[in-house]
Order: structure tokens, then C-alpha cells, then sequence
């Protein structure tokens, strides 16, 4: 099998792992900052560098992946707390998108559009995405309009931590958000990433911000493995059977 996996319990200034697009900052205490607050509209994003084999040609096996990781967002005063923050898989030559400002995360462009699969933690409902009126966690599909959402309680400042596994056999992603007060959101749904995503992705979080909108946003840890299936054996009666090489 192929195994990609890392673990950051901090981020090291000028670690050539991770990839920061925009305006991210590594700070010395080992959060990535992903805001700029001078700036009135901007997007950021922070990947980890080495793109992931999200399938195999050859076989059609797809990867499965469990990643945890833990985040605040800090209201800023005389700003809408806004607009959140998304964590996601792209194509790996991903970049940040044409007008991905403001409610579009820095992963669509102003329509909402664009290839990635992400799970948002959304603190500002923007009807033209179709948010419910509250603050939610939702997972998106090419599309900043959530296939499935869950309200999130979330206290400005506080600690979140996540967890976001993807079993292939069952094409089920699933969601665990955990705040600071030890409440607990989880959320499923049926997402066939061969089908929306290239054979070779990255992994990473971004944001963004707009003229009335503004957060601070931070990642404090991240880990990650991926395990894809990539040889495959015919048995005696010509069934083929998965083999997990070493």
C-alpha cells in the first residue's frame, strides 16, 4: 500500500512542508496565522506541500484518509465575524482562485464555484451560497452550497479541534468538531472523490476576508495519513483481489 502520513503539533518558520499562499504567516509561538488584518479583501491558504495519490489508475482503488486538527477563530472588534474557515482537497496545483475573497473562503470564485472537497466551519450565513442562518459546520463538493450542515456553537477565541476521515470502500466522508466546552458535532455524507478530484491532490485550510468581515484565524496542529491500495492479484477463479503490499 501507499502511505502518506505527517503530524505538526506546531509550524516551523521557513519548513519547507507546508506551502503558504497569501497573506499566511508561521508565528514564533508555532501557529500559522491565515489573516491579514490590514488587508480588506484577501484569501490565504496554508498546504502541506507534497501532493497525496488520491487514486490509482491502474487499479481504481481510491485512498482513505483520517486528519485531525486543531483551529481558532478570534472575532475582531468593529468587524462581522466573518467569514470562517474551510478545511479541503484540491487539485495539486491549486491556487487561489479569481475573486475567492470574502464568503467564497479563497477555494470557489464569486459564484461559489470551483474542484475541491472541503469541510467549512462557516461563522457568517452568506444567502447566496445558501447558508442556514446560524453558524455551521458543512461539507462542500465543487460548490460553497453544502451538501449536508450541522450548526456550529462556536465561542470566539476558543480551541476546536476536528477530525475528518474518509473511508473509500463506503465513499463516506465523515466529520468530528469538538469545542473548547466539550460540545460535540459530528456529520456524514456520501462523496465519490474519484469522481470530482484528479489522481493527485493537496491537502490544506484556507480563508478569507472582506471589507466588513474580518477574523483571525489559526491553525495550531495538524495530522494526517492516507493509505491507498495499489497492487492487485487475480485469484484461481479470475476474481480480482486486492493485495496490501508493504
Amino acid at each position: 500500500a501507499e502511505t502518506v502520513s505527517f503530524n505538526f503539533n506546531s509550524f516551523a518558520q521557513g519548513n519547507p512542508a507546508i506551502n503558504l499562499q497569501g497573506d499566511a504567516t508561521v508565528h514564533s509561538d508555532g501557529n500559522v496565522q491565515l489573516t491579514n488584518l490590514k488587508s480588506s479583501y484577501s484569501a490565504v491558504r496554508v498546504l502541506y506541500s507534497t501532493p497525496v495519490r488520491l487514486w490509482d489508475k491502474a487499479t481504481g482503488n481510491v485512498a482513505s484518509f483520517v486528519t485531525s486538527f486543531s483551529f481558532q477563530l478570534t472575532d475582531v472588534e468593529r468587524y462581522n465575524a466573518a467569514d470562517g474557515i474551510i478545511f479541503f482537497v484540491a487539485p495539486e496545483d491549486t491556487q487561489i482562485p479569481s475573486g475567492g475573497v470574502g464568503g467564497t473562503l479563497g477555494v470557489a470564485s464569486s459564484n461559489g464555484v470551483g474542484q475541491f472537497v472541503g469541510v467549512e466551519f462557516d461563522s457568517y450565513s452568506n444567502s447566496e451560497f445558501k447558508d442556514p442562518p446560524y453558524q455551521h459546520v458543512g461539507i462542500d463538493v465543487n460548490t460553497l452550497v453544502s451538501s449536508k450542515t450541522v450548526e456550529w456553537k462556536r465561542v470566539s477565541g476558543s480551541v476546536v479541534k476536528v477530525t475528518v476521515i474518509y473511508d473509500s470502500p463506503s465513499k463516506t466522508l465523515s466529520v468530528a468538531v469538538i469545542n473548547e466546552s466539550g460540545d460535540i458535532n459530528t456529520m456524514d455524507d456520501v462523496v465519490d472523490l474519484k469522481a470530482k478530484l484528479p489522481k493527485k491532490v493537496k491537502f490544506g485550510f484556507s480563508c478569507a476576508s472582506s471589507v466588513g468581515g474580518r477574523q483571525i484565524h489559526l491553525i495550531r496542529s495538524w495530522s494526517f495519513i492516507s493509505t491507498l491500495k495499489t497492487t492487485t492479484s487475480i485469484s484461481s477463479n479470475g476474481t480480482i483481489m486486492d493485495i496490501a503490499t508493504a
